[in-house]
């Protein structure tokens, strides 16, 4: 975990701050050489003394491994260490370093917060930029499906690409004009959606040597926006896919539960499970993943996608048995 550094005058007075403190407190800037540093932080009390004092009084660094420090949601601890600034027997200031022990968990969402707000932007302007290649693979399609009229199985999956691409237009369409009402469901056969899911990702397994099977029973129509959801169940099997190798097996089902109310469908894997930050349900995609892997966002916005539906996305993991995802959907009382 990041250091959070200052140092102080003779007085106190704030006189320079590190990176990670400028952002976790950016009135820190505002106060340098003018304000003490109490005014902007806590105080840091040992003996019922301050401690920045007291070093500048003896001119001995002290180190205390844990100090509790104020926060929003009750306290959380540090390691702080405190060394005497000048020469010659001379203190002209102190030079203090608090390395986070915990962290308050209001500061962390609010970090996420700030992440999600990147993602957002970044999501706009990769919206606008879809839709010149999407246009050039559209024509590409048409081509293809005019001069090979006669080759079933390529007419069926240009078929498949010619609607995921009108999908994804109306999506970017939708998504650019901050359409986020529910007037995008319609009655769905989340069925079809999994078969046509299993289709579109046939190839792909196929090459791998991964068996994908499908078990799914009657389920009564549910309102969904199909391109969300059949997006939430692509970036799950295209997660299982590129961690499984010859001889995996993804498992997708189906079922209506006995209350009538939900419908889960399950997509399970013999892989190696997922990491554990990806398992906790607070969790936000990190860029650090998504660049040096490129993925990372997949499970996230499944997760959304479920929530915006009003379901939820639990995930089972193990190195041992692989994953297991439920997405489960409420049921309308008048599809009952």
């Amino acid at each position: 975990m990041e250091s959070l550094e200052f140092s102080v005058d003779h007085e106190l007075r704030l006189t320079s701050v590190n990176e990670a403190l400028a952002k976790l407190c950016p009135a820190t800037v505002e106060h340098l050489g003018h304000s003490p540093y109490f005014d902007v932080l806590p105080r840091i009390i040992f003996s019922e003394q301050d401690v920045l004092r007291m070093v500048l009084q003896n001119g001995r660094a002290l180190h205390l491994p844990e100090v509790d420090f104020p926060s929003f949601c009750g306290t959380t601890q540090a390691e702080v260490e405190v060394k005497p600034l000048g020469d010659c027997g001379s203190i002209c200031g102190a030079q203090v370093r608090v390395q986070r022990k915990t962290t308050c968990a209001m500061v962390e969402r609010l970090n996420q917060f700030e992440h999600l707000i990147d993602i957002g932007k970044q999501a706009s302007s990769l919206a606008h930029g879809v839709r010149n290649p999407l246009n050039a693979i559209k024509g590409a399609v048409v081509y293809l499906q005019r001069r090979y009229a006669h080759e079933s199985d390529l007419l069926e999956f240009t078929g498949i690409m010619q609607d995921e691409i009108t999908r994804l237009d109306r999506f970017i369409t939708d998504f650019l004009s901050a359409s986020l009402d529910g007037s995008d469901r319609v009655p769905t056969d989340l069925n079809a959606l999994l078969q046509r899911a299993q289709r579109i990702v046939s190839l792909q397994a196929q090459t791998a040597g991964v068996v994908i099977a499908c078990d799914c029973q009657p389920l009564p129509l549910l309102p969904l926006n199909i391109f969300q959801v059949e997006q939430a169940i692509l970036n799950l099997l295209n997660n299982a896919l590129s961690v499984l190798g010859p001889g995996g097996r993804i498992q997708m089902s189906s079922s209506l539960l006995v209350d009538d109310q939900t419908v889960t469908v399950k997509i399970s894997d013999t892989g190696p499970g997922l990491p554990e930050q990806e398992t906790d349900p607070l969790s936000y995609p990190q860029n650090d993943r998504a660049e040096t892997k490129g993925r990372g966002f997949g499970l996230f916005l499944s997760r959304e996608v479920m929530q915006h539906h009003g379901g939820t996305l639990e995930i089972q993991s193990s190195p041992e048995s692989g994953a297991v995802i439920t997405l489960s959907f409420p049921v309308p009382a008048d599809s009952i």
